[in-house]
This record gives C-alpha cells, structure tokens and sequence, in this order.
C-alpha cells in the first residue's frame, strides 16, 4: 500500500514540474512497463524488493549486502527503462540479472545504492546505441540526513500527469 508522488526534470518539458502519482501496485507496475518516474532514484527505492540471492558481509561503518536486480528493474534505476520502451525494446522480454550493492550504516539504515550498466551490455537484445548508451550509465545513490525533519506537500490534481504520457 502507499502512495508515492514523482517527478523529474528528465521528463519531456510539458510535464516538467508536474507530478505522477503511484499507489500500492502502481509502484511495481510502473516498474514492469519501463517507466523511470524519477531517473532512478524513486524506482531504486521500490527496487530494494526486487532484489535476489542477497548476500550480507558486515563492514567497520555497517554492513555491505550483495544481490542482483532483473534486468528490466535496473534499467528503471539507471534512468534508462522508458527509453528502452521508446526504442522499442520489451523490459519484459530482457533475461537474467544485473549485480547489486547496498550498504547500511552502523544502525541498519540505508544508506547507498549502485548498478552499473556496463554489467546489462549482455543481453543480445541491446545492441548498437541502446547498448552503448547501457554501458556508459551507472547509478550511484546516497541516502542521508536520517531523523532530520521533512516538510511535504501533496500535489494537486492539475499538478498531476499519467504514467501512459510518460
């Protein structure tokens, strides 16, 4: 369940400033069509439920977990799925997995994210420019200020764009 509101300046200038509104399944069926709400940091946020074959190693700042992402789900945290979709490539169709890494501080909170897209060059399916535009993307995200106050507004109706104009 939830509600999640996105919005990024990668999107066409229309939707600029405009925000897509995902509820409960929303989330993971955004993620399925290719869609990147936000260049990738919302989708590596629900991406962390995707995640498989999680091995954890514990570090002197906190704890190192190792895993892979499907495919289609790393090409969302690399800001790269609708773009994929656009080209005419089926996210669905993408096989295997894509190596992972998410660190914890000392207390168990989160605190980073990578996938690099040299790792997804594989599959036969991304050839030519999608592929090399793949290989140079990488996403590394940090996580911080825990506890620190946050103000948040809901957007209103007008603020609001469909994920199908995306």
């Amino acid at each position: 369940g939830g509600t999640a509101y996105m919005s990024s300046t990668g999107w066409p200038k229309r939707f600029r400033n405009r925000w897509l509104k995902l509820e409960g399944t929303d989330v993971s069926e955004a993620l399925q069509m290719g869609i990147d709400p936000g260049h990738g940091l919302p989708t590596a946020i629900y991406a962390f439920s995707a995640v498989t074959d999680v091995v954890s190693r514990g570090t002197k700042t906190g704890t190192v977990l190792t895993g892979n992402l499907p495919v289609a789900t790393a090409l969302g945290v690399l800001g790269l799925g609708s773009d994929m979709t656009k080209a005419g490539i089926d996210l669905t169709t993408l096989g295997g997995a894509v190596p992972v890494r998410i660190t914890l501080d000392q207390e168990g909170r989160l605190h980073g994210l990578s996938v690099e897209g040299k790792h997804l060059s594989a599959d036969p399916k991304l050839s030519g420019t999608s592929a090399t535009l793949v290989r140079m993307t990488s996403a590394r995200l940090v996580f911080s200020r825990w506890g620190q106050p946050v103000d948040i507004t809901v957007p209103t109706d007008d603020q609001l764009v469909q994920a199908k104009d995306l």
